[in-house]
């Protein structure tokens, strides 16, 4: 097994120097990579007998799976999307309720002077949900679609909601079905880290497990609203979250767990 590193992913310092200790502590391989955009070189070249399991940007992780055989990954693009989530999580789920149309469609059907949250339904973050109004789709088209390896289109998917008053969010790391570790992300609209979650947000999550589990190992984003009530935002790829002020060891430490006892 070798871990690849996306060297300009980990924005978070002390994160990133955490995930470099705690492999080499273990004594586990693993390296620094990079990828040189356009060209889809990566820097050095992967090594072509081991199991490579990567962590960094999209872009990183799905281009090692492209050029490795022996990537592996806990994803699946037909499963890590918003519609499955609230298909299979319905009324645990922030946007319970939405509508999934394509953006050609909710440029025909919505009401031109209303603002929606809006968001993609694939995980590959073509554009960062928000507030938006349908006269406002056109320049995301233009935007985004031209993004390389961006194939957010007139076609695509999107998530369509009511605005909602969110207070707080958090990060959930999942690992064999139980979470590991959480982190406060934002509260009141503003960036603020903080290591754990209230208790009502962990009993969230095992509610959610108890009735799905999507993968061995992904991210669970759940929020709290300012009327005082809980639901999660979305489920997301480990490979290429944030951590936050998650605890990092503890989730490597349950994550490589999964390998040595073979359970994948």
């Amino acid at each position: 097994m070798h871990i690849a590193i996306d060297s300009y992913f980990f924005f978070e310092r002390d994160n990133f120097k955490i995930l470099k200790d705690f492999f080499f502590k273990e004594v586990v391989s693993h390296e620094l990579y990079k990828l040189t955009p356009f060209s889809h070189e990566i820097n050095p070249p992967l090594a072509s007998d081991d199991m490579i399991i990567p962590f960094g940007c999209i872009e990183f992780v799905q281009e090692t799976l492209k050029q490795s055989k022996n990537a592996f990954v806990f994803y699946d693009e037909n499963v890590f999307t918003n519609e499955n989530c609230l298909d299979r999580w319905g009324h645990l789920c922030l946007n319970y309720g939405a509508k999934i149309m394509t953006v050609e469609e909710a440029m025909s059907s919505l009401e031109k002077d209303r603002k929606y949250f809006m968001r993609p339904t694939e995980d590959l973050k073509s554009f960062t949900g928000n507030l938006f109004e349908v006269g406002h789709l056109p320049s995301l088209l233009e935007r985004y679609g031209g993004y390389e390896n961006n194939l957010f289109k007139a076609t695509s998917k999107i998530v369509v909601s009511e605005p909602k008053e969110i207070r707080r969010e958090w990060r959930n790391f999942i690992i064999d079905g139980k979470v590991v570790s959480s982190s406060l992300y934002k509260e009141n609209g503003r960036h603020r880290e903080e290591l754990g979650a209230p208790a009502q947000i962990i009993n969230l999550c095992d509610a959610a497990l108890s009735v799905y589990n999507p993968a061995k190992a992904f991210v669970l984003d759940v929020c709290e609203l300012k009327d005082g009530s809980y639901g999660i935002i979305e489920f997301g790829c480990i490979h290429n979250c944030g951590f936050y002020k998650a605890d990092v060891e503890k989730v490597l430490g349950e994550f490589l767990q999964l390998f040595q006892e073979k359970n994948v």
